[in-house]
């Protein structure tokens, strides 16, 4: 298995390699009109103003195609309101807190909450939105990994010890692979930014085979 996952990694080693490792910007990363959101992130930092959290939130659910599960402007109000009441700069902007209080914000921002989503408008229980608030903090602080499902995916499938919607551990996980491949110039968001889109190229790849086999 170590064997396998090493080869695995090599493309991803490859791709960072043509990258400047030292400066990472946010366009370069997922999608490519990431100056969009980095300038409102970069010049309205602050959590406490309704009007603008809503546009960063609406900003995010849009650009990380989150909108399968978050699709009223009512939720995204919701959302504002939540994060406001969390008062999330003082753990985002001072950047002086350590792994486990980050973590703890994250999960509050993703489970303290009644919203519902339109995957469980029907149910008494709230959904968690980690991927939403990984996303959210992540990009007040680029050091931090977006939470993936198909990351996560991966991450199992290597034989990392990962929970699902665990995010202390994914983040654990990603942090071994920066140890193991001597990534130490890049961040865990870029790392993780990667291992996304090596696997949105495998799946690409895997289409364009099958594709090929049934023509």
């Amino acid at each position: 298995m170590a064997e396998e996952k090493n080869k695995s990694l090599r493309p991803l080693k490859v791709l960072l390699a043509e990258n400047n490792p030292k400066k990472p910007s946010c366009d370069d990363l997922h999608a490519p009109d990431k100056p969009v959101i980095e300038f409102l992130f970069s010049n309205y930092p602050e959590n406490n103003d309704t009007a603008i959290v809503v546009s960063k939130c609406a900003l995010v659910i849009a650009m990380e195609s989150l909108g399968q599960s978050i699709r009223s402007f009512d939720t995204v109000k919701e959302l504002a309101a939540h994060i406001c009441e969390k008062e999330i700069e003082l753990a985002l902007i001072q950047g002086k807190k350590t792994d486990k209080e980050y973590f703890e914000l994250v999960k509050k921002l993703a489970d303290d909450h009644k919203i519902k989503t339109s995957r469980n408008h029907k149910s008494k229980d709230h959904t968690s939105l980690l991927s939403f608030a990984s996303k959210y903090c992540a990009h007040h602080n680029q050091i931090y990994p977006f939470y993936d499902n198909d990351v996560f995916t991966l991450l199992k499938f290597w034989g990392y010890d990962v929970t699902y919607m665990d995010y202390p551990k994914y983040v654990k996980a990603i942090t071994t692979i920066q140890q193991e491949q001597g990534l130490s110039d890049f961040s865990l968001r870029h790392i993780e930014s990667y291992l996304w889109s090596y696997l949105s190229k495998m799946k690409k790849h895997d289409r364009d085979n099958s594709s090929t086999t049934s023509n």
